[in-house]
């Protein structure tokens, strides 16, 4: 059984914790909303009910996702150091673009995810993975 290094732990441990907003995003959409879709319907109609519902589905599918990431890593899954180091090289790019227009919280993002890519494609990280 292949062990992952103890920073593959705690950024597993991250991961999972990302979840949590997800989550608590899309539970707090399905359980509201029959009250909301029945004042949005009297409103608007019920085409903005069926995106909230979508937005309460994709927060949900987002959660899931993001839990499974971080118990691939904590198990020494080779796809979910590919997948972090994908979605990392991703959030890189969105980071850089926040900068550039003046977002600068997205200096934390940029140095977590810089770190992330360094940290999973570093030699010793890799061979424990494969």
């Amino acid at each position: 059984m292949r062990k992952p290094p103890l920073g593959a732990k705690i950024v597993s441990l991250v991961v999972m914790f990302l979840s949590l907003p997800f989550f608590a995003t899309s539970l707090i959409i399905f359980l509201s909303s029959g009250v909301v879709r029945q004042g949005i319907e009297n409103m608007l109609g019920g085409v903005f009910a069926g995106v909230l519902l979508f937005v309460g589905v994709f927060f949900f599918a987002l959660a899931l996702a993001y839990f499974f990431l971080g118990l691939g890593l904590w198990r020494g899954r080779e796809w979910a150091r590919v997948v972090i180091v994908f979605l990392s090289g991703i959030w890189l790019f969105f980071s850089v673009a926040g900068i550039l227009v003046g977002a600068w919280p997205s200096l934390g993002s940029f140095a977590i995810n810089l770190f992330f890519t360094w940290y999973f494609m570093r030699k010793k990280v890799r061979k424990a993975y494969r």
